[in-house]
């Protein structure tokens, strides 16, 4: 999984923390409406998934708002579903979150120069996922679940850290462009060295090289743009002398 974090000692003593208090409190309760309950977490699972320390932190507190009293009073939906007073909060909590990486997401593409023709699929993958999320209220048995796991996925990322990762498929939908240049396979060797999407991001956005291999893009003719597109001599001599790659 690719992080932005540095944990330290710390941090995984107060997820650790976090998680037994949340458990045990689900462990010691007597209610009569178990079901309504959220399920108990895996410390492992959490903190293998946990990409930025924003995440790490969202998730820490949240489980540290959990009570006796919220986890054990029961809230509805119109739809007749139930879950507890603490997941009810939650769930608000993270449909803002994932409403504003949303929006975030698409002022990005639709302002952005290298995003050009590259983005109009996930647009509209946006505005299915924002339109779903309206649809909680009147969801019901699996749809309802499958809507709440997913506003907590959108709500749990970071922002920035989906950024590079869409900037990083990005580029390598662009760097197809020159798949059939005899040197495009070092190429991609040396980019796939680079695990981090964020160090990935400010790799290519320092290189003039790189930057011309992303501003490729598809009109609507399906003609391929590009200053290397038909001159394999410059894009060789590029590898050379502005990455430093042995040809």
């Amino acid at each position: 999984m690719d992080s932005l974090i540095r944990w330290k000692r710390g941090d995984y003593i107060k997820l650790g923390q976090a998680v037994s208090r949340f458990n045990r409190l689900i462990k010691e309760l007597e209610v009569d409406h178990e079901k309504y309950l959220p399920e108990l977490r895996d410390y492992k699972e959490l903190r293998d998934h946990i990409t930025t320390r924003k995440e790490l932190n969202n998730i820490i507190n949240s489980l540290r708002r959990a009570t006796e009293e919220n986890l054990q009073t029961i809230k509805e939906y119109p739809s007749g579903e139930k879950v507890s007073a603490w997941e009810y909060k939650e769930i608000n909590y993270a449909k803002r979150r994932a409403i504003k990486n949303l929006n975030y997401e698409t002022m990005t593409i639709m302002t952005e120069s290298q995003s050009i023709g590259m983005g109009s699929e996930r647009l509209s993958e946006i505005r299915a996922i924002s339109d779903s999320f309206e649809r909680l209220d009147e969801a019901t048995g699996a749809s309802f679940k499958r809507i709440k796991e997913r506003i907590f996925a959108v709500g749990r990322a970071d922002y920035s850290m989906s950024k590079y990762k869409t900037f990083k498929e990005n580029f390598y939908t662009a760097l197809e462009g020159a798949q059939n240049f005899e040197n495009y396979d070092k190429l991609k060797k040396e980019l796939d060295k680079i695990k981090n999407p964020a160090k990935f991001y400010e790799y290519v956005k320092k290189s003039p090289f790189l930057m011309d291999i992303f501003l490729w893009y598809k009109n609507i003719d399906v003609n391929l743009y590009g200053g290397f597109e038909d001159n394999e001599e410059a894009f060789d001599s590029s590898l050379m002398f502005h990455l430093g790659i042995e040809l």
